[in-house]
């Protein structure tokens, strides 16, 4: 093998390495990127409903509590109720349940689906 070869080589190798090292930090941010993102998520859905107007849930007085009143005190719970237990929640009107609904579209969070028999359509 010439020098030249042994050169053309080595600098191929390198090459490689540098490729691989680049490939390789490239995934490490997308990881991190989606480990942040998760994070986030969490702190989303166990966030209290009850919090000030301004804080993770965005949503107004009456329907915070409405949804308290429902037994939804995080996030997260609010998928183990159904519409129909919502709509029989004191002082939960129509314009509160909407507003409710479309939050929960927003943060793609769903009621839970009929809880017996009695509630099929």
């Amino acid at each position: 093998m010439s020098e030249l070869e042994s050169y053309v080589k080595g600098v191929s190798r390198r090459i490689t390495i540098d490729n691989m090292k680049r490939k390789t930090q490239e995934k490490m941010k997308s990881l991190k990127w989606e480990i942040e993102e998760l994070d986030k998520r969490v702190d989303f859905l166990t966030s209290m409903i009850d919090d000030h107007r301004d804080g993770p849930t965005k949503l107004s007085l009456r329907a915070r509590h409405g949804l308290v009143r429902a037994g939804v005190f995080n996030v997260f719970e609010i998928e183990n109720i159904t519409l129909i237990k919502l709509y029989a929640t004191w002082n939960v009107g129509k314009k509160t349940i909407d507003e409710i609904v479309n939050w929960m579209k927003k943060n793609d969070l769903k009621f839970k689906e009929k809880e017996s028999e009695y509630e099929k359509d």
